[in-house]
């Protein structure tokens, strides 16, 4: 794609992750500050729908990602950035105040994160020993009326889920898994990594802030390897 085009679904994704709904062409032309009217917007978005990384959901709406667009824009646009302050800040406190106590301290991290992020996160602290928190985060995100998310199931076959992952992540890299590859739901995303051998994932929808989300995993991952 034109380095216009990458640049428009770029920030239709930060703008769709952040309102939740279509994005139309008048709203991203100022968004994305190019020179360009929206009708030559609306034609590099028709461009990037035949592509399958958008879709119209109404006629006369804007345009929402797809999966393929979510997948591309991790693989290619998301940047992980430094922690804020007051977050970071938060993680630290924790880490000094239960490093003594390693499961109690991954737990209140996970709280934490949770609160942080508005996800909901799930330790393996082994193959079959999970500790989950925030998901009501999940349960409350009105994304959720309008998807067919069998969420009883997901919970239910979580503790496979989480077995099979923890075997299955072997390195200390940031993964993201979406869509159909994500083991939770076709319509979540989860950011996962292994650290000191416990799995941690943060479980959302696809419409969650990847370089928020994997900001956080990443600075925690360096925080408790210091």
């Amino acid at each position: 794609m034109k380095n216009r085009q990458l640049k428009i679904l770029k920030d239709l994704i930060k703008e769709h992750i952040k309102v939740g709904v279509p994005v139309g062409s008048n709203l991203l032309v100022s968004k994305t500050g190019l020179d360009m009217s929206p009708a030559t917007m609306r034609n590099d978005m028709v461009e990037m729908e035949e592509r399958g990384l958008l879709r119209q959901p109404h006629t006369s709406a804007g345009r929402v990602p797809t999966e393929a667009g979510y997948q591309f824009y991790v693989d290619n646009l998301m940047e992980v950035h430094p922690l804020n302050s007051n977050a970071a800040e938060a993680l630290r406190k924790i880490k000094k105040n239960y490093k003594m106590d390693k499961r109690e301290m991954y737990k209140i991290l996970a709280k934490e994160i949770a609160s942080i992020s508005g996800e909901t996160v799930i330790v393996a602290f082994g193959a079959d020993d999970i500790y989950y928190t925030g998901f009501s985060n999940l349960f409350e995100k009105p994304d959720l009326f309008g998807l067919q998310v069998n969420m009883g199931n997901m919970i239910d076959k979580m503790n496979d889920v989480m077995h099979s992952q923890y075997h299955m992540i072997n390195d200390h890299k940031v993964h993201i898994v979406l869509g159909k590859n994500n083991p939770f739901g076709g319509q979540c995303a989860s950011i996962l990594a292994k650290i000191d051998d416990h799995l941690v994932v943060v479980l959302g929808l696809m419409r969650m802030d990847y370089d928020e989300n994997a900001s956080i995993m990443e600075f925690m991952k360096e925080m408790l390897y210091e």
